[in-house]
């Protein structure tokens, strides 16, 4: 397969690196090829030994004593007598063994399949990114194409390589292969304005790094999705905490897309959490409920009732949901809402509660959309009230069941009569 003969010539790359290198072996080191290299090394080091010994004009043959010697002679010493920039046997046998054992870790390592999971430099993303072109879809041992390229990025990011990350993201992006689909391709362009966006912030926001970010984010809206890209611009200054620029994106995005509910959810969140309250209600909300749908405006409402139970204020955020109530009673989903955050906000008020599910059971609606309000009362009376409420609660749901059972007979006598 093309995997397999990748492989091969990628471990016949570092097997000539090795040779070119001095280095020995192959996977597994071959006993009879490494020893030859030994006993030829070895009788190398004896002519050079001997061409020493006669510069130096010592004899070929040494006492014992002297041998212990210049065993303990240090390194240094060695180099200062066989003469400045010559190196001693010694320090060669040292430098072969220093080879060997990095070629071992490489070996292992691309035996093991480590480098796929743990790239440590160029040439293992390289090996990477043309696995991914192969790859029709990411596995464990085989990241996505995406994937694969943004590491591939960070690490020339956390070498402080700007412009070699660039240009990793700009062969990313020309890449036509190996991409899973659409959302993969997206997310290395994303990643590229995030990365364009992080310089700009942090040398200064220079007109030059901003005209660079809007040029990318033009580019990025023309290959993909405009929607999806101008939404994940404004995720991307806010993630750089440019306020500002963030906000500016939003304008333009609701401009674009008003007819979008998730574009105006996101830009109320994003109003909202940064404290633009005026700018949310009296802008942003009534704007989003005149451009969209009405079937949409249900759930636009309920994204800002919810935002002001947790930015604004409670009784704001109650006042959305009755509105939306009142002409939607049966709407279990705004119900269940609705009690989720006026039970999180009144822990502390377990009256102001009990008034909203008073109302609740109070509804004529079908038994199992009654049971559900019963049933998240008695949870709550268990959580946050006390045991004379709970009674209370449980005479309440006898009551209804009692009710039913009598309107049910009623309506099987008035059958048989007929």
């Amino acid at each position: 397969s093309e995997e397999e003969e990748e492989d091969d010539d990628a471990v016949e790359d570092v097997s000539e690196e090795g040779e070119d290198e001095g280095e020995v072996g192959q996977f597994g080191f071959a006993e009879a090829e490494k020893f030859a290299e030994e006993e030829e090394y070895d009788e190398d080091d004896d002519a050079e030994e001997k061409e020493e010994e006669a510069e130096s004009g010592s004899p070929s043959a040494a006492p014992a004593h002297d041998a212990m010697e210049d065993s303990d002679v240090s390194e240094d010493e060695e180099e200062q007598k066989t003469g400045s920039g010559k190196k001693s046997a010694r320090q060669k046998a040292r430098e072969r063994r220093e080879r060997e054992k990095e070629t071992r870790e490489v070996e292992l390592a691309n035996a093991s399949g480590d480098w796929k999971r743990n790239p440590r430099g160029p040439d293992d993303f390289e090996r990477l990114v043309l696995m991914s072109c192969s790859a029709s879809s990411s596995t464990s041992d085989m990241p996505s194409a995406s994937e694969v390229w943004i590491q591939y990025m960070g690490y020339w990011m956390q070498m402080a390589e700007v412009q070699r990350a660039r240009e990793c993201a700009e062969r990313g992006i020309k890449q036509r292969l190996g991409f899973r689909d659409e959302q993969d391709r997206l997310n290395l362009w994303i990643a590229y304005l995030n990365l364009e966006a992080h310089i700009c912030v942090e040398g200064g926001r220079k007109k030059e790094a901003l005209k660079r970010v809007e040029d990318l984010f033009k580019r990025a809206a023309s290959y993909n999705n405009a929607k999806k890209v101008h939404m994940a611009m404004c995720d991307v200054w806010s993630r750089a905490g440019a306020d500002d620029l963030t906000l500016e994106v939003y304008k333009r995005t609701a401009e674009k897309f008003g007819h979008s509910k998730k574009v105006w959810m996101k830009y109320l969140e994003f109003l909202y959490s940064t404290g633009k309250l005026s700018e949310a209600r009296q802008n942003c909300l009534p704007r989003a409920l005149r451009l969209t749908d009405k079937r949409k405006h249900s759930l636009i409402a309920t994204r800002a009732a919810k935002l002001e139970y947790k930015y604004g204020t409670v009784e704001r955020g109650k006042t959305i949901f009755e509105s939306l109530l009142a002409s939607q009673p049966k709407r279990l989903d705004i119900w269940s809402v609705y009690l989720d955050e006026h039970i999180n906000a009144n822990k502390e008020d377990p009256d102001a509660v009990r008034s909203v599910f008073d109302r609740a059971v109070t509804l004529k609606l079908k038994p199992a959309k009654m049971k559900f309000f019963f049933k998240r009362w008695v949870n709550f009376e268990q959580s946050y009230g006390d045991a004379e409420h709970l009674d209370l609660v449980k005479e309440k749901a006898r009551e209804y069941v009692m009710a039913l059972e009598k309107s049910r007979r009623a309506d099987d006598i008035g059958e048989e009569e007929d």
